[in-house]
């Protein structure tokens, strides 16, 4: 049991903490666990170390470090150097013509949305040098969270949003990321998946 209490606090750790600093935190609870500290804050105890006060745990409370220990060294330090896979994908062309543009002002963005901002009278909140953000955030503002704001997008057939990336944001222009839009990843094709045609993994698979 208690083996299972770490292995499925590991688990949480790894589904809710930010991305970055996912195996970072992961590392540090499992040493906890491995290394406790057998000492607590306590100046009151008749064992207290005068200068700081702290004093060496002890009842059911240090039972249960120790068992964390224990059952720490028997599940061995989980392996954390799987850093995941690189995916070369193809987005086509006609998708990003339609894409919300973030950095591109109202009279920049793609025929389909100024259809859709003119259906819907959408707020014309867009002219600025970051047009696409601020339509973004009008439409949050207006539907009252990000969420639904991209819900109506997609609903729209707007399959994402495109944005300068950091070597193209000084000049203005230049090459583009792209975010697409949850539901939509059907219009992407997976070429290569750590830099394997995917047809040739398909191939391994099939052996």
């Amino acid at each position: 049991p208690v083996e299972i209490a770490i292995q499925k606090k590991l688990q949480s750790l790894a589904k809710t903490t930010q991305t970055g600093s996912k195996l970072d935190e992961i590392s540090k609870v499992f040493d906890s666990y491995l290394n406790p500290n057998l000492t607590r804050w306590n100046p009151k105890h008749p064992n207290a170390n005068a200068y700081n006060g702290m004093a060496p745990i002890e009842g059911e409370e240090l039972k249960q470090v120790i068992a964390l220990r224990d059952a720490a060294k028997r599940l061995g330090k989980p392996d954390l150097g799987d850093s995941g896979s690189l995916y070369k994908i193809d987005l086509p062309d006609n998708q990003i013509a339609k894409m919300l543009d973030w950095d591109a002002p109202m009279t920049g963005q793609s025929d389909l949305y100024k259809q859709v901002a003119k259906e819907k009278e959408l707020p014309y909140r867009g002219n600025t040098p970051k047009g696409g953000m601020d339509i973004y955030n009008s439409l949050v503002d207006q539907l009252g969270s990000p969420e639904a704001a991209t819900k109506f997008l997609r609903d729209q057939g707007i399959p994402g949003i495109r944005y300068l990336d950091g070597g193209s944001r000084g000049a203005g222009q230049g090459s583009s990321n792209f975010v697409v839009f949850p539901g939509n990843e059907n219009i992407l094709q997976i070429l290569e998946r750590n830099g394997q045609p995917v047809n040739a993994l398909r191939g391994l698979l099939e052996r």
